[in-house]
């Protein structure tokens, strides 16, 4: 399956229609379930109602302690899609949407100020959909993500 995505138009277009696909789905869903958004500038995080407190005091948190990166979330090129993730692990690798799994909301405020840095910082490494075909330089700046993040 991995050779598919490795080429270049083909690859390119299911990437960008499953991402197409996760825009819009992500929303409804979280809206059938009653849950909400917050929005970030041109970014949005989207979470069950139950989890709204600890998203709120993780984006707060981020704002109070480092406005710079706050406003860099908010005024990304690239918006980045955040959901809510009932899993205890997610990958995330890479594109614009990420899921912000149980941990980081086990760790509190700045466990998803972490989770939201590290999302951008993996976003402007590589904000492509196709994930395969990136080059070896975005690569070795995803590798650096999360040593960023620990200099945070």
């Amino acid at each position: 399956m991995e050779r598919i995505f490795a080429i270049p138009v083909i690859g390119d277009l299911i990437c960008n229609v499953f991402y197409g696909f996760l825009k819009i789905i992500v929303p409804v869903f979280t809206w059938l379930g009653g849950g909400g958004r917050l929005k970030i500038g041109t970014s949005g995080i989207w979470f069950p109602e139950e989890k709204k407190e600890a998203v709120l005091n993780g984006v707060e948190f981020l704002k109070k302690h480092d406005e710079q990166m706050y406003l860099r979330i908010a005024g990304t090129k690239n918006p980045l899609l955040i959901y809510y993730s009932y899993n205890k692990r997610t990958a995330n690798n890479g594109g614009t949407i990420y899921g912000l799994s149980e941990r980081y909301v086990d760790w509190g405020p700045d466990g998803i100020a972490t989770f939201l840095i590290q999302s951008l910082l993996t976003c402007e490494a590589s904000p492509g959909s196709n994930q395969v075909r990136i080059t070896e330089s975005k690569l070795e700046r995803i590798r650096n993500v999360p040593n960023e993040v620990l200099q945070w």
